[in-house]
């Protein structure tokens, strides 16, 4: 009996040795911790040309045929607190009002000041006005808004989260150079007025900051009088959207979210939110709360995300597809029900649980 005993007992060890072995190789073949693959949809096909929008279709333009859906938020969603917090800087800037009287738009003043008093609120953070900056119309001048967002990023620290938002007309030029259209842009001398995205880039990457959001209500205009724009009569969408995402390769934290896919429109109306971008309006709406898929009291960069993907096409008859490019982690940008605990900040996520091995 005692032999039987003693053959068991030897099994048992070579047995539990053997998963010893296997369970430090899988935690050696592991991915790092808080590595997440960027965020894509795949554009709608384009709608046709309509009134109230910011961005105007070519005509005869391709479009994609697939949008698939994006993965569940809960991959990335927020974890419970590290007890750390992270400093919030936001920078919103809106143009309604432009020189050039053609390209007025009528809600993109209106989205930056909505999207400013937001993250002025609890939910926002309660982020103080020395963290915050907003421009507006004649505010918005080339020249002060890279003054401005050249003295805020210089202030930023390493765990702090720089958050652009940006409602206004994007213009590529002959050669493929993005611009943002300030409200004293001439658009007979682009290059000279407009803000290339590449000072923007370069702004955005004098950053100390770890993680660096943008959110670009933005929208070709080269249907309402830019010379030497391709496309005179109606915009390329396609190549705005795509020259805007270049901005997620700013940085190993940046990510973008923009309000429409490739060969799409980016309206705003009464009808949105009582006068708002379509994104801007849904994109508010989540942070409040309803973004909050698994309801853990924060709304992730991924979560807000999902959720304007789903709201957005709603709202607009299937017309519009936010977008979301580049790399983020599971911080918050939103607090549901609850207050940060320190004013201008948002807890930091406890990082993702290693493997547990059952090696001594």
């Amino acid at each position: 009996m005692t032999g039987s005993y003693l053959g068991f007992f030897r099994r048992f060890v070579a047995a539990l040795v053997l998963l010893c072995a296997m369970g430090v190789a899988a935690q050696a073949s592991a991915a790092p911790e808080g590595s997440a693959a960027p965020a894509t949809s795949a554009a709608a096909p384009a709608p046709a040309t309509t009134a109230g929008t910011r961005v105007m279709k070519l005509e005869g333009a391709d479009a994609p045929t697939a949008s698939p859906v994006p993965a569940p938020a809960a991959a990335v969603a927020a974890a419970p607190s590290s007890g750390e917090n992270i400093r919030i800087w936001t920078f919103s800037v809106g143009v309604s009002k432009y020189r050039q009287a053609d390209l007025a738009l009528r809600f993109a003043a209106a989205d930056a000041q909505a999207v400013d008093a937001f993250f002025a609120s609890p939910a926002g953070g309660s982020v103080p006005d020395t963290q915050r900056v907003l421009l507006t119309d004649e505010q918005a001048t080339r020249t002060d808004v890279l003054d401005q967002l050249h003295k805020l990023v210089r202030r930023t620290q390493d765990n702090d989260m720089l958050i652009v938002f940006l409602a206004l007309h994007g213009v590529p030029d002959t050669d493929s150079e993005l611009y943002f259209a300030m409200s004293d842009t001439d658009p007979g001398k682009l290059s000279a007025t407009g803000l290339p995205e590449a000072d923007l880039n370069r702004e955005l990457g004098r950053a100390r900051a770890k993680r660096i959001l943008v959110l670009a209500d933005a929208c070709h205009s080269g249907a309402l009088g830019f010379s030497g724009v391709r496309g005179a009569r109606g915009a390329q969408a396609s190549e705005t959207n795509a020259l805007v995402s270049k901005i997620a390769s700013t940085g190993t934290g940046t990510a973008i979210l923009s309000a429409s896919s490739a060969n799409e429109l980016s309206q705003e109306d009464d009808k949105f939110g009582g006068g708002h971008g379509a994104f801007t309006a849904s994109l508010l709406e989540g942070l409040k709360g309803p973004a909050d898929a698994d309801k853990d009291g924060f709304v992730t960069i991924r979560e807000v995300f999902d959720y304007t993907y789903q709201k957005v096409p709603a709202a607009t008859n299937g017309e519009q597809h936010p977008v979301l490019n580049g790399n983020y982690d599971r911080v918050p940008v939103a607090l549901v029900g609850q207050a940060t605990k320190v004013a201008g900040t948002m807890p930091a996520p406890v990082p993702a649980p290693a493997p547990v091995s059952v090696c001594p």
